[in-house]
């Protein structure tokens, strides 16, 4: 029983939709730009940004905006239902983009409240 529901995990996931490689913009940190934009001290820009979990549906996150400088450390804290997760999916590009954009300078890490492995 416990193989045919990995199996069903597995074949889910596999035969999930992809993500959407437009949903983050990523600039390389080497921009050969003689004239330094205002985005340029920022590793993570958000402007007026709004994401659903999946296509079509409500937005769960709306008008979001962040800027990050470089060498910045987050933490995203907040009682339980309040978006943290959904809000790290978007910035990970784990959601459906409605509206708005995500700019980010370099790489950006992301370590989860959990291991994936038990």
């Amino acid at each position: 029983m416990e193989a045919y529901v990995a199996l069903g995990r597995v074949y889910k996931f596999l035969t999930s939709a992809e993500v959407d490689p437009s949903a983050i913009i990523v600039e390389d940190r080497r921009r050969s730009s003689s004239q330094p934009d205002a985005s340029d001290k920022y590793a993570l820009l958000v402007t007026d940004a709004s994401y659903s979990w999946y296509k079509n549906t409500a937005p769960v996150i709306s008008n979001i905006n962040l800027a990050l400088k470089k060498d910045c450390l987050l933490s995203v804290i907040g009682r339980v239902g309040s978006g943290k997760s959904s809000l790290v999916a978007a910035l990970c590009g784990d959601l459906e983009r409605v509206s708005g954009e995500v700019r980010i300078q370099g790489s950006v890490a992301f370590v989860p409240q959990q291991g994936t492995c038990q």
